[in-house]
């Protein structure tokens, strides 16, 4: 990690990419993000299909009525 002096008063430092040796820490964190995002979104796709599923097998069986 590299740390430099900032405002005077703070020492900021960072372990991000400084070159492309930790591409592969980056590449494994973003992949990790997009398979959790997938996971949800596929959950709430499954959910909205089942009630889109439900809705019309109540409508066309004749169970409700207009």
């Amino acid at each position: 990690m590299t740390t430099r002096p900032c405002c005077g008063q703070f020492s900021v430092g960072s372990d991000f990419v400084e070159g492309l040796h930790k591409l592969d820490q980056v590449l494994f964190f973003v992949r990790g993000c997009l398979q959790s995002h997938l996971v949800q979104v596929s959950s709430i796709l499954n959910d909205v299909s089942e009630l889109l599923l439900l809705h019309f097998i109540i409508f066309r069986s004749g169970f409700v009525k207009f």
